[in-house]
């Protein structure tokens, strides 16, 4: 009977171990599995460039997969402010490791460019412009990029920009004159020549006189 006793109690130590061993060695063997290959699955409109994103992410084709690192690369995603949501599906193949991150892109949009400002800094200049008027812009031109080729898809609101750009640029007008510039003039611009994106936006300021 105390044999048995004894039995039963290994067993169950065993049974406890055991597992933890196998799950340890798991981990183990799966830090030392190279990724194959890393694809990018967009669960929403893609207003991101993968080409952005990709930078972004250090468990790269080549390296060793680690959930350390992968735990790193939702964080710079996030972090990044272009992504919204980040999650990756591993793929076990072998001694390889395929990856694919399934991404929820945000729209990324920056303060207003502005060119000719000399009197004034550019942060100086951004406050003057409304919040109101600021978020119209996002709406009134929105970028989305093929899933395939990358290539942006622009869709303006024109009745939207018509109204839009006179007012940020009164705005901007109305400030310069506070300070003595009587003589300014404010017109926007597309940096490229063509249609007006949010990346490549902006007002041209010329100030004409000094400050009298």
């Amino acid at each position: 009977m105390k044999n048995s006793y004894l039995g039963l109690a290994s067993w169950f130590i065993l049974s406890i171990i055991l597992p933890s061993c196998d799950q340890e060695r798991e981990h183990f063997v799966a830090s030392e599995k190279t990724i194959a290959s890393l694809s990018i699955r967009h669960a929403t409109p893609k207003l991101v460039q993968d080409r952005r994103l990709l930078p972004l992410i250090s468990s790269q084709p080549g390296s060793f997969y680690s959930q350390e690192k992968i735990d790193h690369d939702i964080k710079s995603l996030w972090e990044s402010g272009l992504v919204e949501n980040a999650a990756f599906e591993v793929k076990s193949d072998g001694t390889l490791i395929h990856l694919v991150a399934t991404l929820s892109t945000s729209r990324p949009f920056g303060p207003v460019l502005l060119r000719g400002n000399k009197s004034f800094s550019t942060p100086v200049l951004w406050k003057q412009i409304s919040k109101p008027l600021a978020d119209r812009i996002i709406q009134a031109v929105t970028v989305v990029y093929d899933l395939r080729t990358d290539e942006p898809m622009v869709h303006k609101d024109e009745r939207l920009l018509a109204d839009v750009l006179p007012a940020v640029s009164d705005e901007l007008q109305n400030f310069y004159r506070s300070k003595g510039f009587q003589d300014v003039k404010v017109r926007a611009v597309a940096w490229n020549g063509g249609p007006p994106t949010i990346n490549d936006f902006g007002f041209v300021i010329d100030e004409q006189a000094d400050k009298n």
